[in-house]
């Protein structure tokens, strides 16, 4: 988020030396070969919890088994359907829900500011956790009413609630 960047396998060779209790690192980035390598580092000795929500699936084809991030708080049964899909070998259904995820989180980030609008649908969804913490800012009301509204175009509420799968919209 700060924009500065350097390699997690070269963190990970170093905090091998220097830090005896390291137990594994949240890999927020686009670079999937320094993620396998870390990965696969010293045998795999290392926790390494992919962190990008919308590549997901790319990550479930290295090898991933674990994964942080912000949208699984919102979209919980979007991503057991799509890791219940990759593990059956049902890869267009796996690809059909990395699509949808990866639609809401651009709506999400087309607002402006990706953290306000995650906590506004939450409130959406029934989970009233405020709003930012500063220096970040709060989302208008009329960019929650147009995210409303895109969310409902994209079939998100039928993706994050309780209802069968089935109902998620095929328009996507």
């Amino acid at each position: 988020m700060n924009g500065v960047y350097f390699s997690m396998i070269d963190f990970l060779r170093s905090a091998k030396l220097n830090i005896p209790n390291l137990a594994g690192i949240k890999y927020t980035h686009e670079d999937l070969v320094d993620f396998e390598l870390c990965r696969e580092f010293n045998d795999g000795e290392y926790d390494i919890l992919y962190g990008r929500d919308e590549t997901l699936l790319c990550a479930l084809t290295l090898g991933c088994r674990g994964a942080v991030g912000s949208t699984y708080n919102i979209m919980t049964p979007l991503y057991t359907q799509l890791i219940d899909a990759f593990d059956s070998g049902d890869f267009p259904e796996a690809r059909r829900r990395q699509q949808i995820s990866m639609k809401v989180i651009q709506l999400l980030a087309g607002t402006s500011s990706f953290n306000s609008a995650l906590k506004e649908v939450m409130k959406m969804i029934g989970l009233n956790l405020g709003g930012v913490r500063s220096p970040l800012k709060n989302i208008e009301p009329a960019k929650i009413a147009g995210l409303k509204a895109g969310l409902k175009a994209l079939g998100f509420f039928d993706v994050c609630s309780k209802q069968p799968p089935n109902l998620i919209s095929e328009e996507l």
